[in-house]
């Protein structure tokens, strides 16, 4: 047998653990050594099964919380996933990033509806908690601003933010507990400070948020603001969206100009 250079080796084998339908650069199968207890049919089929594993352990890890209420058809669904979409990385960072929306059109999302939302919240959690940049909190930022530049102060913000909104309640999805469509929806806020975290938060501060992202001052975001709520009350919900996420470390730094 001739021996092929190690990229069309490495096809074939990828092709043989990953992807059994797809077509083979050759046929290697005679370069696996065997043995007397192992035939090399069986060699590959002990290397296939334990990739797969792996692979679902990988989404099993990314995806906890929905593996822990499909239970069983949680390996179901990412057999069922990993044909369409094969691991063709060396990492497995990005593994589970088509997950939500494969589950969207899963025969699993028609018995299990909150499915969708859920793992795409996890993803959302997942990724970032990989996120450069991330500075330690400073809680008492505004405390170095001196009251006539608080008006121009701009916002360094933490780059793993996210919000996610559902109309399910996926605070207590990732405890466990299923709950019903709700007719409103809910916000979440997702962020890294050091491992990944989540909590409630409301749409209002999600608005201001992306203001203040958009690289706006502190009076141009608060005229904005009024904009889109000429009718409510701002203030309040700017002070202690402020100091919630000084708190929390969402805000990195500022400046004044």
């Amino acid at each position: 047998m001739n021996h092929p250079d190690l990229r069309t080796l490495q096809q074939w084998f990828s092709a043989e653990i990953f992807e059994k339908h797809r077509i083979r650069p050759g046929d290697y199968l005679g370069l696996v050594r065997e043995s007397p207890r192992f035939s090399k049919a069986r060699r590959m089929r002990v290397y296939s099964y334990a990739a797969g594993a792996r692979l679902k352990e990988a989404l099993e890890v990314d995806f906890p919380c929905a593996a822990a209420l499909l239970k069983d058809s949680f390996g179901d669904l990412c057999n069922d996933y990993l044909k369409v979409y094969p691991s063709c990385s060396f990492t497995l960072d990005r593994l589970g990033h088509k997950l939500p929306e494969f589950v969207f059109n899963h025969e699993l999302q028609k018995t299990h509806p909150y499915l969708h939302d859920l793992t795409s919240f996890e993803w959302f959690l997942a990724t970032s908690f990989f996120v450069d940049g991330i500075k330690p909190a400073n809680p008492n930022f505004l405390s170095s601003v001196a009251p006539s530049d608080l008006e121009k102060v701009r916002f360094e913000l933490n780059p793993s933010v996210c919000f996610f909104n559902s109309a399910y309640d996926v605070d207590k999805l990732v405890k466990g507990i299923v709950t019903e469509k709700s007719k409103t929806e809910f916000t979440y806020l997702i962020y890294n400070d050091g491992t990944a975290q989540f909590l409630k938060s409301s749409h209002h501060k999600k608005e201001f948020w992306h203001l203040l992202k958009q690289g706006l001052d502190l009076t141009q975001a608060c005229d904005e603001f009024a904009k889109l709520h000429p009718t409510d009350d701002l203030g309040p919900i700017v002070m202690s969206s402020l100091q919630e996420w000084a708190r929390l470390g969402l805000i990195q730094g500022i400046t004044t100009s």
